[in-house]
């Protein structure tokens, strides 16, 4: 494709199934100061190279894509790949660049529709509809046996259905998992009596 060179256009590039808007940057002074310096159209032709390699969409870092076609910095490097393509002063070479830049557009469209960018849409989380069961708390009720004529305890919990016999009167608190608060035992200081020894001898002068 042989295009001729225009001076400072935007141009606008009908593709298979896209159009290439290539814009002239704006060349304000702190622009011109970042541009990378150049003599010949050998260096012009390094500098294009690299370009073209920063353009490519197929590159992948890790499992992600550093640029696309729909990214601002994309749209940058190719206003500034016109740039320096204006300046070179062979037509034939200025011909070949202008096609290596039309021709990975179209694999870049090509690469993104053949594998488009599936979102990950969060999860949210459910709640869950199960109702805890709660444990339920025994009671009490004493009863007296009509042989032995003792107290009896029944232990019964109306959650669970659980029904305990016992003789033990404390066993309430055990049960609804009461912590029962034991006594310490008092360390006794001294001499117990049992080992004590008393003298009731009188003591004599001697």
């Amino acid at each position: 494709m042989t295009v001729m060179r225009k001076d400072v256009e935007d141009l606008s590039v009908q593709l298979d199934n896209c159009t290439l808007i290539i814009k002239y940057p704006d060349v304000t002074y702190s622009y011109f100061k970042n541009l990378v310096e150049y003599r010949t159209d050998e260096d012009l032709e390094y500098i294009l190279h690299d370009i073209l390699i920063y353009l490519d969409c197929s590159f992948l870092h890790g499992d992600k894509r550093v640029i696309m076609t729909t990214h601002m910095n994309y749209e940058r490097w190719v206003s500034e790949f016109y740039y320096y393509l204006l300046h070179l002063e062979n037509q034939i070479d200025y011909n070949y660049y202008f096609d290596e830049l039309l021709t990975l557009h179209q694999a870049n469209v090509n690469f993104e529709l053949a594998n488009p960018i599936v979102i990950e849409v969060p999860k949210k989380k459910v709640k869950s509809t199960v109702k805890k069961v709660t444990k339920g708390k025994f009671v009490r009720q004493v009863t007296t046996n009509m042989f032995t004529n003792e107290e009896e305890y029944i232990y019964s919990n109306s959650t669970t259905g659980e029904t305990i016999n016992s003789s033990d009167p404390d066993l309430l608190d055990g049960l609804n998992g009461v912590k029962v608060k034991r006594e310490k035992k008092v360390k006794q200081v001294g001499v117990p009596m049992t080992s004590m020894m008393f003298s009731f001898k009188k003591k004599t002068n001697d």
